[in-house]
């Protein structure tokens, strides 16, 4: 039973309608159903019991504080810490940005500062996109250009997308065949 369905309850009924009912009216003997009651009445601390307020606290373990809300430092600690965490993954967006351009022919840092896409020749003639992204962001094209076939492969940790994107680049140019062998692929309508 839910807080608001045993808030809402008569102990017959269950309707919205019963709930304003439940909470104001009939507050004469502890063994009432109206809502203040239930909340207050002491009774047995299961989730099966007539009381609201154990019913709370047994969803929270028994463990107030697990139940209360953020304290002012807690709020201001996880601010600091967010703020830390976006300084800390903008120095390394920064950091792979740079590490990928380094690492790109000219057509390609071109085609990556005006359409945030790496286009690759590999030996064998094939032509691939790499679109910026982490997954199923690779795609192979067909002669005329067009996305044919479109691959997942990802490192498992979270990291830039511009460090996917290289790793995937670095794949293609030196170890194609291996990585379709271990790429998901899946085939696009043309």
């Amino acid at each position: 039973m839910t807080v608001w369905s045993f808030l809402n309850s008569t102990g017959t009924s269950t309707s919205v309608a019963t709930a304003w009912t439940n909470w104001s009216q009939d507050t004469s003997t502890a063994a009432s159903t109206t809502v203040w009651t239930r909340w207050a009445t002491t009774t047995s601390a299961t989730a099966g019991s007539s009381n609201v307020w154990h019913y709370w606290a047994d969803e929270c373990g028994g463990d107030y504080a697990a139940c209360r809300g953020p304290t002012e430092e807690e709020i201001e600690a996880a601010r600091v810490a967010a703020e830390e965490r976006e300084r800390q993954h903008k120095e390394a967006e920064e950091r792979a940005e740079k590490i990928l351009a380094e690492n790109l022919d000219e057509e390609q840092r071109r085609a990556y500062a005006e359409r945030k896409v790496v286009p690759i020749t590999t030996a064998g003639g094939r032509k691939y996109l790499i679109k910026r992204g982490r997954a199923g962001n690779v795609y192979r094209l067909d002669e005329g250009g067009r996305e044919v076939e479109k691959f997942c492969i990802h490192p498992e940790e979270a990291m830039p997308d511009q460090d996917v994107m290289l790793s995937q680049l670095l794949w293609l140019r030196w170890m194609e065949e291996e990585f379709l062998k271990v790429a998901n692929a899946t085939r696009l309508a043309a």
